[in-house]
């Protein structure tokens, strides 16, 4: 799986400003691995800070899928990146279809008109 070059670097960074670390995300009290029960709940108290709801780690799987899908990236880099050896269950479950680009600059346009004669922009 690759990452992005921006997020390489800021972990580099992290590494170099936490020297005795060892895990990005650890218990609070000691340095240790995150079992998956508690990152879940130490993931939904960081989106309800965040005022973000019902989001679970596993949508942003969701997300990253039909986030690749709409930057034609090819559905056989996508089935990489997140372990598929099926292109219909990467299309099926994990591609969500969102309103094509050039629908969305249409209700954007519409949007801006509306706002500027509801002087509500």
């Amino acid at each position: 799986m690759a990452i992005p070059s921006q997020l390489i670097d800021l972990l580099i960074s992290y590494r170099k400003n936490n020297p005795d670390r060892i895990y990005l995300i650890g218990q609070s009290k000691a340095d240790k691995r995150v079992e998956p029960n508690n990152f879940s709940r130490l993931f939904r108290k960081w989106c309800k800070q965040a005022e973000i709801e019902n989001i679970s780690p596993h949508s942003l799987r969701h997300t990253f899928c039909t986030l690749c899908q709409e930057s034609r990236i090819d559905t056989f880099t996508i089935m990489q990146q997140v372990g598929h050896t099926d292109s219909r269950m990467l299309e099926r479950v994990y591609v969500h279809k969102r309103s094509n680009e050039l629908q969305q600059r249409a209700a954007d346009t519409l949007g801006e008109k509306l706002g500027g004669l509801l002087a509500i922009a």
